[in-house]
């Protein structure tokens, strides 16, 4: 396996377990699996049981921007229209964005606790 630039990501939230309920919907429509669940904290996962990227609780969430890799476009829209009907608001219809490589394809969504969720495949 080749160097990872990341080892994972933390998102803060004011409610974990409605976060969980959003975050393993539309997270699982790009095949990303819940694999640590606390009282006040979870881990989702790509490839193994490792979590790459924490939902944390907290009283008084920052706002953040972090972009996610999906598999295909099809899985790009299918994480728009999940999100959505899990609290999430659209804020970038899936397509082709100028700074993307040619062919790919991303969506934007704002989860409950005003994060901004982006959503890319890159061929």
């Amino acid at each position: 396996m080749g160097k990872k630039m990341l080892h994972h990501l933390m998102v803060k939230v004011s409610d974990w377990p409605i976060a969980r309920e959003f975050y393993s919907a539309s997270l699982g429509e790009l095949g990303y699996k819940l694999a640590a669940d606390k009282e006040t904290f979870g881990g989702f996962t790509a490839e193994d049981d490792t979590p790459q990227l924490y939902i944390l609780q907290e009283e008084n969430p920052k706002r953040l921007h972090f972009v996610l890799h999906a598999p295909t476009p099809e899985a790009v829209s299918a994480f728009y229209k999940t999100a959505q009907a899990h609290g999430g608001k659209a804020h970038g219809d899936p397509g082709y964005r100028a700074h993307y490589k040619e062919g790919g394809v991303g969506c934007f969504i704002i989860d409950p606790w005003d994060n901004n969720i982006e959503v890319v495949y890159d061929p």
